[in-house]
């Protein structure tokens, strides 16, 4: 094999040479144009699966796939709490609240409304007591949906 010489000398230029047919897609277009056109469009449906939610949910399967893809922060996530408002929480969850939902939801409601309160109390005074009213309301409205304690014992020692 070591006699063999090479069909290109190793000085061609590179244009030259023949491009592997895996940088092309079947249309035609080189791979990397299709990779920034996949960019793109996956940055254009990330930028609307992130947007906030405008309005409550009707079911919880609803309430779970907004609180998942459109909030990914604490504070989002906070304000589709009250978007939903006591009310709806507990029409929604009448049979039961997910383990993983509710842990998450304590949390939120934990990390987040004394920054609310504090952001509000600015505007007048009472805004702290309005938020920890809120807060109130929804672990009430929380704790009236089905198979709530069963919930609880499945959250376990933290």
């Amino acid at each position: 094999v070591a006699h063999l010489k090479p069909i290109q000398a190793p000085s061609a230029p590179k244009s030259d040479m023949m491009l592997p047919s895996w940088g092309f897609n079947p249309d035609g277009t080189s791979a990397s144009q299709q990779q920034q056109q996949l960019a793109a469009a996956e940055a254009a449906s990330r930028a609307l699966c992130c947007s906030a939610p405008q309005a409550p949910p009707s079911t919880s399967g609803d309430f779970y796939r907004e609180w998942r893809r459109s909030c990914p922060t604490p504070d989002s996530k906070y304000q589709y709490l009250r978007l939903c408002g006591p009310p709806t929480l507990s029409a929604i969850f009448k049979v039961e609240v997910a383990t993983d939902v509710l842990k998450d939801m304590i949390a939120v409601l934990e990390a987040c409304w004394l920054g609310h309160a504090g952001a509000a109390e600015e505007g007048h005074a009472g805004a702290a007591l309005q938020e920890a009213a809120f807060v109130v309301q929804v672990l009430r409205a929380l704790s009236s949906a089905g198979r709530f304690s069963l919930t609880v014992k499945l959250l376990g020692a933290p």
